[in-house]
């Protein structure tokens, strides 16, 4: 996938519905992934270019939106509550934010090496 860095993007990291008990735990047990859980357990579903707010990217990442730009419906999955919210910023600063019941917890993790992207992406809807 291409992505201009300069103009940053996020990720939204899916925790795979079939993996119940650790979605469970992560949505709803108070256990935060850690660096391990999400390099093996997550997998990439959607990038949104030039989104770096984790509550844009939520948004965006709900179908709610219909994209003008590519002439597109949403088509992957809602982001749900133990999936993860990558946000690169165009300085090259990652932070990763687990989607709660209520809100976002900021994770405090070593990240891959290099950021994740997924193979869909998109632009963000023009309204």
């Amino acid at each position: 996938m291409s992505t201009d860095p300069s103009r940053g993007y996020s990720t939204i990291h899916h925790l795979p519905f079939e993996n119940r008990e650790l979605r469970h735990q992560v949505g709803y047990g108070g256990r935060d992934p850690d660096e391990d859980t999400f390099e093996t357990a997550y997998r990439p579903a959607e990038t949104i270019l030039d989104v770096t707010d984790q509550n844009r990217a939520y948004h965006h990442a709900q179908g709610e939106i219909v994209n003008t730009v590519q002439d597109a419906r949403h088509t992957v999955r809602s982001a749900s509550v133990g999936d993860i919210i990558e946000i690169v910023y165009p300085s090259g600063r990652r932070e990763f934010h687990l989607v709660d019941a209520i809100g976002f917890t900021e994770l405090e993790f070593e990240p891959p090496a290099e950021p994740t992207h997924a193979t869909s992406s998109k632009h963000p809807a023009s309204t």
